[in-house]
């Protein structure tokens, strides 16, 4: 892809501050429970910031698939998100072990849950659910496009990912309830960005779009729709944040801003430790609120995403965290 107009990297930053954003949000959405001030902030990313990285994610990827070898790409993806999830599940394991041993609170253990539908921690059902789109994704191209026996196993594969999703929400676990719906259209959605016109289309009405989808979310979000409608404004958030970001290119960007969308997928995976721990340190000194305010939200969540995005810096020089910890292994790239 050339380089874009304005951008001196050939990046869309706007995509980058997306990124953060999304990132920020859902360490927001963790800092729980709140006020009604404070649940202004939960109610406001909730709608879109994971729903975006499905979506962004999957764009990128589905792109990639037009290389020559789609199998590489496949290879590669998946283990960009099992082996960072494997470990943290690992991490998480533990850490929640430990809390239920200083606290003497007892912890239930659901291992199915826990090691196949991401159900450690209440963010990790996010990288199996990724993997499922991850997969169907591949198989539908397999399918438009591939030889008779790839298309078998593309069929295969489409049969596997509806067991397996379907078996998450049998059980009601978290992020599966609703998968009939979001895993189809999310995979849809980013064939369509990926592999047509589409996004060629006139800019302003592009936008519009993008611009009408996110409102569409935030007004069924603060009308408290639950159910199916519930999971397709979220989508519909995650469409908008989408469009926006594809379609608004910021020119002139802080040189920090590439580094740190690099370090979301960390920030994302880490942040839940750091935030389990603040407020335990808090609730031994007395200080941890009944419930967060919109300051004590904003606060908490700031602290715990610069740490944790310290952390992902440092991991990204460590060989081994790099691998097990982000599923990076090529070398980080420099980014101007």
């Amino acid at each position: 892809m050339g380089k874009k107009r304005g951008s001196s990297d050939g990046r869309n930053h706007t995509v980058d501050a997306v990124r953060c954003l999304a990132a920020f949000g859902v360490v927001s959405i963790h800092v729980a429970p709140n006020t009604p001030s404070g649940e202004v902030v939960g109610a406001f990313f909730g709608v879109f910031v994971v729903p975006f990285f499905y979506l962004i994610s999957l764009y990128f990827f589905i792109r990639g698939l037009s290389a020559k070898d789609p199998w590489l790409a496949l290879h590669k993806q998946v283990l960009r998100v099992a082996v960072p999830y494997l470990s943290w599940t690992l991490i998480y394991i533990a850490l929640f072990a430990l809390k239920s041993r200083l606290t003497h609170q007892p912890h239930t253990w659901d291992l199915r849950g826990i090691f196949a539908y991401g159900q450690s921690a209440v963010h990790l059902y996010f990288m199996p659910v990724l993997l499922a789109l991850l997969f169907l994704s591949f198989a539908v191209s397999l399918i438009i496009g591939g030889s008779v026996r790839e298309k078998i196993f593309g069929a295969i594969c489409v049969l596997g990912v509806l067991i397996f999703s379907s078996n998450g929400a049998h059980h009601g676990y978290f992020g599966w309830t609703w998968w009939w719906i979001e895993l189809p259209l999310y995979c849809a959605i980013a064939f369509v960005f990926a592999r047509t016109s589409f996004l060629q289309g006139n800019t302003v009405l592009l936008v519009g779009l993008g611009a009408a989808s996110f409102i569409a979310a935030q007004i069924l979000a603060w009308k408290g729709v639950t159910g199916w409608p519930h999971a397709f404004g979220d989508l519909l958030g995650g469409l908008g944040a989408l469009l926006l970001a594809l379609k608004i290119e910021i020119r002139h960007c802080p040189r920090f801003l590439p580094t740190l969308a690099a370090a979301t997928y960390g920030i994302y995976l880490s942040h839940f430790v750091f935030l389990e721990g603040f407020e335990f340190v808090l609730q031994k000194v007395k200080l941890l609120p009944d419930s967060y305010d919109l300051v004590t939200k904003l606060l908490l969540t700031s602290v715990v995403f610069v740490v944790a995005a310290v952390f992902t810096f440092v991991v990204r020089r460590i060989p081994w965290g790099r691998k097990l910890l982000l599923g990076e292994f090529n070398p980080p790239r420099k980014i101007a």
